[in-house]
């Protein structure tokens, strides 16, 4: 699941991530409430999450501790992106992986195969 607004974010996101693992399937929601009410429901509890610092909806320690408070949905693997003032104000970083924004396309491409096969 990716979490942003940005529509050059899904093109980049869903491309890079196709040439890394061909089997997965990107689900893209723009808002972070939607995000976290897909994903309490148990319709769409994702392998891997992917979020936007300054995503829509809730801010980032607010969607990290919903998402902790769920037993099911404490266990999925976060990597987020944004500037590094963003991440300085994460209160708590576990379970988080970060890079900055500011990527070049064979960087995300490292950055996802990495998060990706060092979980399975």
């Amino acid at each position: 699941m990716l979490v942003t607004d940005d529509p050059d974010d899904h093109q980049t996101f869903t491309e890079a991530i196709g040439r890394v693992s061909e089997e997965s399937v990107v689900m893209i929601i723009v808002e972070s409430l939607q995000a976290a009410a897909l994903m309490s429901s148990g319709t769409h509890v994702p392998d891997y999450l992917i979020i936007d610092l300054s995503m829509n909806g809730l801010d980032i320690n607010s969607f990290l501790d919903l998402l902790r408070a769920d037993v099911h949905l404490r266990r999925i693997p976060i990597l987020a992106y944004g500037e590094p003032s963003e991440y300085a104000g994460i209160e708590d970083r576990r379970s988080l992986t970060f890079f900055a924004k500011e990527y070049e396309y064979t960087e995300l491409q490292s950055i996802l195969r990495q998060f990706i096969y060092d979980r399975m």
